[in-house]
């Protein structure tokens, strides 16, 4: 029984990436056989497990990050058609929740100042999933610490906006 737990540990190439965790749900490979269930931590749940950042904040992240993949703003790649079905790819072209989505990450990345560096950490880091050395080296220079406190401003100032106390950077809520 060792043996095939040990088996299923993350093999040392994926620790090298980052904090893993074990996830409680079972998944399945390509091949529907039981796969190891581990995934590492992004940059936004390191930041709340260094308690960083709030719950709400975190919170606020992954609303982004939701409305980002429904709205299928993510970078295009050519799927695997003998792998798709007809149906399945039915699925996958955008209609109505997507267009919602979309309208909702705009409102977001609005209120983050529009194109700028924070809406541009929103994109990246939280949109794309890219690491935040990743985010460093390719947009903004400096180091991952500095990226941290771009996350953090993106994180708080999101969630102020889903919250509605906050319409957009410089600008006052509206009051009713």
């Amino acid at each position: 029984m060792a043996n095939s737990e040990e088996s299923l540990a993350p093999t040392p190439e994926r620790r090298r990436h980052g904090h893993v965790v074990l996830l409680e749900e079972t998944i399945a490979d390509a091949d529907g056989n039981p796969a190891a269930p581990f995934k590492s931590r992004d940059a936004v749940e390191c930041l709340f497990h260094r308690e960083r950042i709030t719950k709400d904040q975190r919170l606020a992240a992954e609303r982004f990050r939701e409305d980002f993949r429904l709205a299928h703003l993510d970078a295009m790649r050519a799927a695997d058609l003998t792998r798709v079905s007809a149906t399945v790819y039915r699925e996958m072209i955008p209609g109505f929740p997507a267009e919602r989505a979309r309208r909702r990450v705009h409102a977001a990345l609005a209120a983050l100042g529009g194109h700028g560096l924070l809406a541009e950490c929103a994109w990246h880091v939280l949109g794309e999933e890219w690491s935040l050395r990743r985010f460093c080296h390719e947009r903004i220079g400096g180091n991952p610490a500095e990226a941290a406190g771009v996350l953090f401003a993106v994180a708080t100032l999101l969630e102020l906006h889903y919250s509605g106390q906050r319409a957009a950077v410089g600008k006052p809520a509206a009051t009713h």
